[in-house]
């Protein structure tokens, strides 16, 4: 007979999609791991950030390659359904539909099947109006029916090196003083202008002298950055996903960056622009959201200002570390 839910004894777990979307996973695959208490094989992308599965305790990680084509994602269904081995459990939390995906359940027919979207035993509904979090969180209560996502949703639990690495850079951008994380940079149109992002900052630090910033990312945003704002670009991922965690206060877009914010309970404000905030915005800590009409160029800096000082005034903010 086979086996579905905790009682599993050869789980696979599959997550793909983009970096973002990882630190959303994390309270479902925290869940999913949890209950299967090293059980569960873990079926991910080669370019997945593999120190995010560091703290789950599974038992085996399994890269495999993933192409986009036609919109969405494949891989290699028969040779995932190969490495995988034993298996009684299917449970995807990919987002997204994909042939590869019904091929992969066809593959493994002694598995009960659990997913979004797909040809699977138990297909989870998908609220439009749920944010990302509790849409992927629901699929593991397919499996964990009292899991509660509060339980599960605590900051990443990030290697040591890389929190090590990020309490250093803090001591030698703010010493004593808090720390706002900048992240205005991102794909799909999602960036902040430039401009507007140093003209905030400026005003900000000099109404602030309690407060010292980072800009985090890939490459400079442009603009006249000087004193008590630090640039730390490329700077290993997880030593960025740490310094983020340990600010004060968060300022970014719709990214990575701010989904570790939220996860780590950093207030903060987060500009929208093609995307929606209430599914990819603020859900654990206190923030604000602004969104532009369909580009955040619509949000102007006086806008982003005010947030800032909203969150301020409601004294969101950590003490200084």
């Amino acid at each position: 007979m086979r086996r579905a839910g905790a009682a599993a004894a050869h789980p696979l777990l599959l997550f793909n999609n983009g970096l973002g979307d990882h630190v959303l996973a994390m309270p479902a695959l925290r869940a999913l791991a949890a209950a299967f208490d090293g059980r569960a094989t873990l079926l991910c992308s080669q370019n997945a950030p593999r120190f995010l599965f560091e703290e789950l305790p599974l038992r085996r990680v399994l890269a495999i390659a993933f192409r986009r084509e036609g919109g969405t994602r494949h891989f290699d269904a028969a040779a995932a359904a190969t490495a995988s081995g034993a298996c009684d459990l299917l449970v995807s939390l990919a987002p997204w539909k994909s042939g590869s995906l019904d091929a992969l359940a066809a593959a493994l027919p002694g598995a009960v099947s659990i997913g979004l979207a797909g040809a699977f035993d138990v297909r989870v509904p998908r609220d439009p109006a749920a944010h990302m979090a509790e849409v992927l969180f629901r699929v593991a209560q397919a499996v964990v029916p009292a899991a509660e996502l509060g339980q599960f949703a605590s900051a990443l639990a990030l290697p040591a090196w890389a929190r090590a690495e990020a309490a250093a850079i803090r001591r030698r951008i703010a010493g004593g003083r808090r720390l706002l994380a900048v992240h205005a940079q991102s794909g799909e149109g999602k960036s902040w202008p430039a401009e507007r992002l140093a003209a905030v900052l400026a005003r900000f630090l000099d109404a602030h002298p309690e407060f010292s910033a980072c800009l985090v990312g890939t490459s400079p945003h442009g603009g006249a950055f000087d004193r008590r704002l630090a640039a730390c670009l490329d700077l290993p991922l997880a030593t960025a996903f740490a310094l983020v965690g340990a600010a004060d206060l968060f300022l970014g877009v719709d990214s990575c960056m701010l989904h570790v914010a939220d996860l780590g309970r950093v207030p903060g404000v987060a500009i929208f622009g093609p995307t929606d905030p209430a599914t990819w915005g603020w859900r654990f800590a206190r923030g604000v959201a602004l969104r532009g009409r369909g580009a955040t160029a619509g949000v102007s800096a006086a806008e982003v200002e005010r947030a800032l000082e909203q969150v301020l005034a409601a004294s969101l903010c950590r003490e200084p570390a």
